[in-house]
Formats: structure tokens, C-alpha cells, sequence
């Protein structure tokens, strides 16, 4: 990004500050996404509330801006490309009030210090966590989100919403993971074009059974999310930014497929086999038996039975 950034010659580096510009190189491998919740010109206690409470399940990926900044991203994009590149940040959550958008909440990605994606919404009904009384969650804890509602699998702004905050809140990615360790479930419940959002604590109780009943305690925060304005990225930019290093993509499995069941199923090819070469075991009924030979009567037995 030249209008940003100033190009710095590498080969001039040395120490600690080669060692900065290496980790804002694309990894083969990226970290947990971090994410900088910035408070426009104009905000309200609301909105406030909201991106700190937002900025708390987020932690300690996260960087809370709370002074003022004269920004407006669908307008002017620059200003917060600078601080994702000063800050680490892939993520971007915007909060203002105005008397044309009250209570005004946007949802940003960037790629390469780039702003791709961003979706605005309108804040109503907030409740903060410090209004819900009871147990906590944890701060690095990994999250459950459920997202109820047909236009989640039907409509692109809202599938694109999906994928944003799976991508936001997913925390690192793991092969395993201990039940006990998802402590906080993230709801996202879709009603006449409006997304509840609420979030609940889970508390592991006893069942005398190896697995234990787990109950939902409302936690906060809670809002209604109502969307008013959208950017997405164009499917040449997506690719782009979705593309998997060689060294990470499994090789293709020649003649091996997964049935709908999760069977694997493999195709075998061998020569032609000459079958009247194979020695196989032949049941007792079937062997051939040499057959005895039947022995001529002697000339005395013969008198014998003619005097009969």
C-alpha cells in the first residue's frame, strides 16, 4: 500500500527492526487475527459500552482506541489502513453516533493493510455484561457460535456476516479441544431482518453419567443488530486473501473418495491374472480318488460255487 506506507529498502535493516518488518510479512502459518475497536468523532454512551464490552470477549487479541478519531471508513478508508499497520490488526469494529445513523456499529476486515469487507449496523436494546449478575467466562477461552435463522444459509449479507464473525471471534484453531475449556456461547438468532446477539456462560453440572448436563447463563453483552450498509470484496480480492500456501495443501489421494457416510473408499487396479494358475484348497468331496482295481477269483473258488 504506497499511499500509506513508505517503502523501506530491506537490505538496509538490520537487528530488531529486520526483525519487525519479518512479522509483517504474509506467514505460511498466520496467527489469531487481532482486532482494534476504534470510537469515532461523535459516540454515544451506547455505543461506548458497546465496543467495550465487544473489545472484552475479544481479548487479549484486541487493541481499544478510546480516544476520538475523525474517521469515516466508508468514505475515507485510510486513516484506520494506517493503524492496522501500526497496531497488527486484521480487524477493524468502528462505533459512532450521529443524527442520521444513531447508534451506528461497523464490522471491518482488512487483508494486506487493506480494507475489504465492512458491514454497518444499528445498535438497539444494548445490555452491557456489568448488568448481568453471576459467573464470567475466561479471556482466551474458545467460543460457540450458533447462528439460528434460514438467512444465514440464504442470503449473502448475512452468510458474509457469518463468516466475519466466525473469522473475529474463533480464536486460534486446534486439533483438539477439552469440553470444560468452551465456557461462552456466542447466539446470533435472525428474526424479520433483525439479528439478536446475545451471549451466554456454560456451567458443567453433574449428571452421575460419564457426561455431564450443561446449562446457559445469560452473561452479556445483548443488542439487536439491524444491518443499514455493506462493502464486500470482489471474488478476485477473496481469492487472493484465501489462498493456502503450497506447503500447506494435502496431497490428492489418487482412486481414494469419501462416501456421504464418511466411508473411505478405494479403487484398487491390477493385471489380468491368469486363473487357472491359482492353487486353492479343494473340499474332501471333490478330490479324485484312485479306484482299486478288482481282483480276478482263484480256480478253486470257482469249483466251489459251480458244486453250489
Amino acid at each position: 500500500m504506497q499511499q500509506v506506507i513508505k517503502k523501506i529498502k530491506k537490505d538496509n535493516l538490520k537487528g530488531r527492526a529486520k526483525r519487525v518488518m519479518k512479522k509483517k510479512e504474509p506467514q505460511i502459518v498466520e496467527v489469531v487475527k487481532s482486532a482494534m475497536f476504534v470510537s469515532g468523532n461523535k459516540t454515544s454512551a451506547t455505543i461506548r459500552q458497546t465496543l467495550l464490552d465487544l473489545y472484552m470477549l475479544k481479548k487479549p487479541h484486541a487493541i481499544h482506541l478510546s480516544r476520538k478519531h475523525d474517521i469515516h471508513p466508508f468514505d475515507d478508508e485510510v486513516p484506520l489502513e494506517k493503524y492496522s499497520y501500526t497496531y497488527e490488526c486484521s480487524w477493524f469494529v468502528f462505533g459512532s453516533n450521529t443524527k442520521r445513523r444513531p447508534n451506528n456499529l461497523i464490522f471491518g476486515r482488512l487483508f494486506d493493510y487493506h480494507v475489504i469487507e465492512m458491514m454497518e449496523f444499528q445498535v438497539e436494546d444494548y445490555k452491557s455484561i456489568s448488568e448481568f449478575e453471576g459467573q464470567k467466562c475466561q479471556n482466551e477461552s474458545k467460543p460457540c457460535l450458533i447462528f439460528n435463522g434460514e438467512e444465514f444459509e440464504h442470503k449473502f449479507e448475512y452468510q458474509k456476516f457469518r463468516n466475519m464473525m466466525i473469522d473475529l471471534y474463533r480464536g486460534k484453531v486446534v486439533s483438539s479441544l477439552n469440553l470444560a475449556a468452551i465456557d461462552k456461547i456466542f447466539s446470533f438468532t435472525i428474526i424479520n431482518n433483525k439479528i439478536y446477539f446475545k451471549v451466554y456462560v456454560s456451567q458443567l453440572k453433574r449428571t452421575g453419567t460419564k457426561f455431564p448436563r450443561i446449562e446457559l447463563v445469560e452473561m452479556g453483552p445483548s443488542m439487536i443488530l439491524t444491518l443499514r450498509r455493506t462493502k464486500f470484496a470482489t471474488e478476485d480480492t477473496m481469492k487472493l486473501a484465501t489462498q493456502v500456501h503450497k506447503s500447506l495443501k494435502q496431497k490428492k489421494k489418487k482412486n481414494v473418495s469419501q462416501s456421504n457416510f464418511g466411508d473411505i473408499v478405494g479403487q484398487i487396479h491390477l493385471d489380468q491374472q491368469n486363473l487357472s494358475s491359482i492353487v486353492t484348497k479343494r473340499p474332501k468331496a471333490l478330490r479324485r480318488t484312485k479306484r482299486k482295481t478288482q481282483e480276478k477269483p482263484n480256480d478253486n473258488e470257482l469249483e466251489k460255487e459251480k458244486e453250489k
